[in-house]
């Protein structure tokens, strides 16, 4: 009898499920996703008879921020693991103790919620998602999603509103229905309004209460998200209903309904959960201001990955060949939004003192709208006593506006302009001519402002990332994007625009449409929003750069160890930290990857920490023998490639004769693990070690002829300049014995000669190139050089690695990258001389101006550029040596100036 009552039970649900998606138009279910790697930050609402519950530290259950990162079934975040999460972090002793599901006949089955229920019996609860229902706890789950979970009561009459979510705004009134579902002996239903129902708000009680057809009218004064609630007099309600209602205040403050319906806020919430363990540059600042924006967020970047990027910028700082402009003046800003005073920089266990700021000072500082408004940034971050250098920068760059008031650059003017703005801003009440500079530069902007409300920077089309820029300019001075009428076209806003670019999902932004996410037009596209908001909110200028208030302390390099997903640092002596790298068959999967371990810890422990979370996934290190390792579906393993191929590792260039469990490893460690075709040849070791040492390798030319190593450029017109290159390891070897001097540069050897110059570099692996693989030999190289902006794609997904690019672009990309480095690029000559100088690209004549005015570039006659034919590896070889030795000239100059 007990059996068949619980069956009716859950007959009695299904038929409610049923009947609630029956008074749904259309059920919305959550995004399908495939297994994560990352956590998630999702919402979640737990009632027990319909009122929240609460949680440890009296947090009322209602939509609260749920940090999930445990996949129970390694299938992808579902309900479940979202249930659990919400348990492990809000019950009283966590999970275990509050929580269980179990597999039954009917599949994944709730048992116990909020401590209510029976081990693996079905519990009497419910569940749904984004405010619809869903079919079971396995239904997928992404982040920025809502989970509601409730307990039913003992009770025989079912109750729903008949909506369970509402978008509205403040001072409208919405009306919500309360029904009754009961059920006769042969299970047939009926529905009948249930009058005199107490409303709750957020578990609260409220003065409303429903009429005899069940109807309630409410009315909200300020914008929230608000969990609406039943219950009656005589407490005979089985399932509470529940309805979720996001308010905005788009009649109160005129603001538009694309910006707040729908609440922009859970676009930055969402984008920003996202973030909280990244450590480039501009996330760690765009989260430090959107912690400003939203003290209460639950997304903040992590303890561990804060003091990673401060460790990072430390050793960086401490190292003897300094750094370039911009690397100094980003990470004072980027430092300052930590709180970290960029002037008293500590290495682990060492009482030197570095100091950033006094670095950039001794710096010449480029005018380069690119440079430039970092480095008067850097400079308000604190008092550093630098008014000489802002007012000799501020002369140099107001000497370059134009007379419409605009900066150009690189075939661009909106961004260049916009991002003049940024940094001009901080002086715009102080200096009278800085703020007629700026007012002129914003009268621009106004201007070249598309009828739709759209900004064309390259005359390619609309892009997020442009209007970004237009959105933080105008922010940095106190305009509104939103409701200024300079800013408005056709009744269409600067930040209507920036929006029209957002995903659906609120996962972020795409670049050119709003299907595809582009993760620099994401991060863009938040430092906006960030300084949009702020400047609604307050009706005051924000800088988006601007620290100065934070109070500063000195920065430390520390041991970083994570504290589940708080992600917490705590300093220990005791700890090492190694590197690891993995390479297979065609290329790297891991290079260089930073791991902290105990002090008696083994290659198989660095090994198995290094892979977590990277889908690398491995058997036998655990027993000190690597069977195998898979990635992206290559797997290798013993004889996978003949009958003496397999695994093998090293330790700082060294092959140990012992296991991977028997090697203890000693702090400083560069582990290699590499699959080899045969383990009886050395040659691997040979190559191994110029890849795991090539910093130092590149400084020492080699003291043998190219020519004894190479048998196709003996007699070759630039045989000095490919011995250069040979010698730096800029430029190696097709194969063990071929150059291939005519043969043509790709845009993957650009990019990985730039990252070569830069002395490769860590970097992060963000790129939006569908082209480009995470195995390939360059995929590491463009990942540095997109992140630098050194090179673009040629379109928003493809990079073209393979694409041969021509000798003004070669050009182009140095200027880049000598841009980058903070070099002098001001020099500049007439190419009237060259009889085909007509040719050259308009968007290159700048940089072909430079190249040439520089001794970088010849003609390949006396008198013909030849700007758009392919370029070889000789003449790359050639352009390198004269760049090279000119900056490199300059820098020992200003080193030995200090």
């Amino acid at each position: 009898m007990k059996q068949m009552m619980k069956n009716k039970k859950a007959i009695a649900v299904l038929l409610l499920v049923a009947m609630l998606f029956s008074i749904m138009p259309t059920a919305v279910f959550a995004e399908e996703s495939t297994s994560p790697v990352d956590s998630i930050v999702v919402y979640v609402t737990i009632a027990d008879g319909g009122i929240p519950v609460d949680g440890t530290n009296n947090t009322k259950m209602s939509r609260v921020p749920v940090y999930v990162s445990y996949d129970k079934n390694n299938d992808g975040y579902d309900i479940d693991d979202v249930l659990y999460a919400a348990h492990e972090q809000y019950y009283l002793n966590g999970a275990d103790a509050g929580y269980s599901s179990y597999t039954s006949q009917y599949g994944l089955s709730l048992a116990i919620l909020w401590g209510k229920g029976t081990e693996n019996q079905a519990a009497n609860a419910g569940y749904s998602i984004n405010g619809t229902s869903a079919w079971s706890l396995s239904d997928r789950v992404i982040k920025g999603d809502h989970v509601i979970a409730y307990n039913y009561g003992e009770y025989d009459v079912y109750s729903f509103f008949d909506k369970l979510a509402i978008n509205s705004s403040t001072g409208t009134s919405i009306e919500l229905s309360l029904y009754s579902q009961t059920y006769d002996e042969n299970w047939n239903a009926s529905t009948s309004p249930i009058e005199n129902a107490i409303i709750l708000i957020d578990g609260e009680d409220t003065s409303f209460v429903t009429d005899e057809r069940g109807c309630v009218d409410l009315l909200f004064a300020e914008e929230n998200v608000y969990i609406i609630s039943a219950k009656t007099t005589m407490s005979s309600l089985k399932i509470s209903p529940i309805c979720i209602a996001s308010i905005d205040n788009t009649l109160e403050t005129g603001r538009n309904d694309d910006f707040y319906n729908g609440d922009v806020y859970k676009l930055i919430d969402t984008i920003a959960s996202s973030y909280i363990d990244n450590t480039s540059e501009w996330v760690i600042m765009d989260m430090a201001a959107y912690e400003d924006l939203n003290p209460e967020t639950a997304y903040m970047t992590t303890d561990s990955a804060k003091q990673e990027y401060i460790n990072n910028v430390i050793r960086n700082i401490a190292k003897e060949e300094p750094l370039g402009e911009t690397d100094y003046a980003k990470a004072i800003i980027a430092l300052a939004s930590l709180g970290i005073d960029s002037t008293q920089l500590f290495l682990k266990n060492n009482n030197t003192q570095f100091n950033a700021v006094d670095e950039l000072k001794v710096l010449e500082h480029s005018s380069s709208a690119w440079v430039a408004p970092y480095t008067l940034a850097a400079y308000q971050q604190g008092n550093y006593d630098t008014e000489v250098q802002e007012r000799a920068l501020l002369d140099a760059v107001l000497a370059n506006q134009a007379e419409d008031g605009s900066w150009s650059e690189w075939g661009d003017s909106i961004q260049t302009t916009s991002n003049m703005i940024a940094g001009l801003a901080f002086y715009y009440d102080e200096y009278a001519n800085v703020k007629t500079a700026v007012d002129k530069a914003i009268e621009y902007l106004s201007s070249v402002q598309k009828p739709d409300g759209s900004y064309d920077a390259y005359g390619t089309g609309a892009d997020s990332n442009t209007v970004a820029m237009v959105v933080i300019a105008l922010a940095s001075v106190g305009i509104n994007p939103e409701t200024d009428e300079r800013f408005i076209k056709n009744e269409a806003s600067a930040l209507d625009n920036l929006l029209s670019f957002a995903l659906a999902d609120n996962t972020g932004f795409g670049y050119t449409d709003n299907n595809s996410l582009n993760e620099y037009s994401t991060e863009q596209g938040f430092r906006a929003l960030i300084a949009a908001s702020q400047v609604i909110k307050t009706g005051e200028a924000f800088n988006v750069y601007d620290f100065s208030g934070n109070t500063l302390t000195p920065g430390y390099e520390k041991e970083i160890t994570s504290s589940g997903g708080s992600g917490s640092y705590v300093p220990k002596d005791d700890k090492i930290a190694v590197k690891v790298s993995i390479k297979a068959i065609d290329g790297y999967w891991m290079q260089n990857k930073s791991v902290t371990l105990e002090e008696d810890a083994t290659v198989s422990d660095a090994l198995l920490k290094a892979i977590k979370g990277t889908g690398i996934t491995q058997v036998g290190a655990e027993d000190g023998y690597i069977e195998y390792m898979e990635y992206n579906g290559m797997e290798l393993g013993e004889y996978t490639n003949g009958d003496f191929s397999g695994w093998m590792y090293k330790v700082n260039g060294i092959a140990p004769n012992v296991g991977v469990t028997d090697y203890t490893l000693c702090d400083g460690d560069k582990i290699l693990l590499y699959f080899t075709e045969d383990y009886r040849e050395e040659s691997m070791e040979e190559d191994e070690e110029k890849d795991e040492d090539k910093k130092e390798e590149d400084s020492k030319p080699t003291t043998a002829p190219v020519t004894e190593v190479l048998n196709d450029v003996d007699g070759h017109w630039a045989i000095d300049a490919i011995q250069f290159v040979y010698d730096r390891g800029l430029l190696t070897g097709i194969s063990e014995n071929e150059f291939a001097p005519d043969l043509a540069v790709t845009r993957a050897m650009m990019a990985t000669i730039m990252y070569g110059l830069a002395g490769n570099p860590e970097h992060g692996w963000h790129y939006p190139f569908h082209d480009v693989f995470d195995m390939a030999w360059y995929a590491g190289p463009v990942a540095w050089a997109y992140e630098n902006k050194l090179v673009y794609g040629v379109s928003d997904t493809s990079y073209a690695p393979e694409t041969s690019i021509t000798r003004e672009q070669v050009a182009m990309m140095l200027m880049r990258y000598a841009n980058f480095k903070g070099y002098d690029i001001s020099q500049t000559v007439s190419l009237n001389h060259y009889k085909d100088a007509k040719n050259v690209s308009d968007y290159a004549e700048s940089a072909m101006q430079w190249a040439v005015a520089i001794g970088m570039i010849g003609g390949r006659t006396a008198d013909t550029l030849c700007a758009q034919d392919t370029a070889t590896r000789a003449e790359l070889s050639v352009m390198l040596r004269n760049f090279i030795t000119l900056y490199e000239t300059i820098d020992s100059y200003n080193s030995t100036t200090k």
